[in-house]
């Protein structure tokens, strides 16, 4: 079995990314949070969330060949977590707080901050 690479590739991690991006819609406009997060750091769990989400869209870029791939990784989650807190904004049993969206962009920064070095490393 061969490795994916090139286009194939490419349209394995679009999916993952619209994949996981829908998920956080799904999730954060549920009138209540999955008891299973719960127990976790709200901040946390934002920051690993898109801290993922950046990576994701970087790949998928990186595998596109789009020009400054971690720039627009960043963006990506960057835009998405506003979104999703506008889109609480406006759902009554759910808030959009600041504290959320700062550890949004605060994970996905350091998840492209951390594809980079591995890419420099080891590739």
């Amino acid at each position: 079995m061969s490795p994916l690479t090139g286009r194939r590739a490419a349209i394995v991690w679009l999916v993952a990314t619209l994949t996981v991006s829908c998920a956080f819609m799904l999730v954060g406009s549920r009138p209540s949070v999955p008891r299973a997060l719960r127990e976790l750091s709200d901040l946390i769990l934002h920051a690993g969330a898109y801290l993922v989400l950046a990576v994701l869209a970087a790949r998928t870029a990186r595998s596109f060949r789009w020009p400054v791939p971690l720039v627009l990784g960043l963006v990506y989650a960057v835009v998405h977590g506003a979104g999703l807190e506008i889109l609480q904004y406006f759902n009554p049993p759910r808030a959009a707080e600041w504290s959320d969206w700062v550890a949004d962009c605060a994970g996905a920064g350091v998840g492209v901050l951390v594809l980079g070095w591995w890419e420099r490393v080891w590739t």
